[in-house]
């Protein structure tokens, strides 16, 4: 996450005394996040519609790849698993491309790829005409004085199915406001599904259910699930996920180290 976009999620988090979850982003996109910055519109985060992968590097000076959703067929050597980001691409490609995309770049709902072998973004995905880079994905928004409540809104964003906190709309809104280019597209995944293997961002409400003082508090980083589970069960009353998917329809996330940040839980105060 861009430092300025820190310093947002921090204060709002405080103004509207919620703790804000945010998993980690490609590094490599956040470049072409702050392009906007530079008079160059030509960049978008990733919508709700597409679930394909954002690549990781560049080995090959012809392209710039890293951090833009890009076709893994053609780009394999671009991604840290090319055998994980192929299977979300087919599922892009079924819903938004064209049969014949690698001929004709061709797509629905606003879709197209670069199939122009003289760009530097050849065989990167674009919506209505920009490129798409990772955006900002909200988890969990869990109200400070009540944090074992869990409800959501079960509606459809552009086509698929979108659950959200009651109070995602206007989080949403005035983080964007904030920002230089709209990161957050989509309600809190955490919330409605559960936790999964991935660090996550979290950020630290104004006080607790129990008028705690948290406004001393810079966020932090849970590096896996251990630590995320612990803490939804010691400091957020054992909340749990409103929908929580099948036992045997696992999430795929990439994997994380086994690191656990220590926290002392009868003093809620991270060591």
């Amino acid at each position: 996450m861009r430092q300025k976009d820190r310093e947002v999620f921090k204060q709002v988090a405080r103004e509207k005394n919620v703790w804000l979850l945010a998993r980690l982003t490609n590094p490599a996109s956040l470049k072409w996040a702050d392009e906007k910055n530079r008079g160059n519109d030509h960049y978008i985060p990733k919508p709700i519609s597409c679930k394909a992968k954002t690549a990781n590097f560049d080995p090959d000076a012809r392209y710039q790849i890293a951090g833009l959703v890009a076709d893994p067929y053609t780009h394999c050597d671009k991604f840290k698993n090319p055998d994980d980001a192929r299977k979300y691409w087919d599922d892009f490609r079924t819903a938004h491309l064209d049969q014949d995309y690698r001929r004709n770049g061709k797509g629905r709902d606003g879709y197209s790829v670069d199939i122009d072998p003289n760009s530097v973004h050849y065989f990167c995905a674009k919506r209505f005409g920009k490129y798409i880079h990772a955006d900002y994905d909200l988890l969990d928004i869990i109200d400070a004085e009540n944090p074992r409540v869990n409800e959501i809104i079960e509606s459809f964003l552009d086509g698929v199915p979108h659950n959200y906190n009651p109070r995602f709309p206007e989080i949403q809104r005035t983080l964007n406001t904030r920002m230089d280019t709209p990161m957050v597209q989509h309600g809190g995944e955490a919330q409605f599904t559960g936790l999964y293997e991935q660090p996550i961002h979290v950020f630290f409400p104004r006080v607790g259910p129990n008028g705690e003082d948290y406004s001393r508090y810079d966020p932090i980083i849970w590096l896996n699930k251990l630590t995320a589970q612990r803490w939804y069960q010691e400091w957020f009353g054992g909340r749990q996920p409103a929908k929580p998917p099948a036992a045997d329809k696992p999430r795929k996330q990439y994997p994380t180290a086994a690191q656990v940040i220590h926290v002392d839980f009868s003093r809620r105060q991270r060591l």
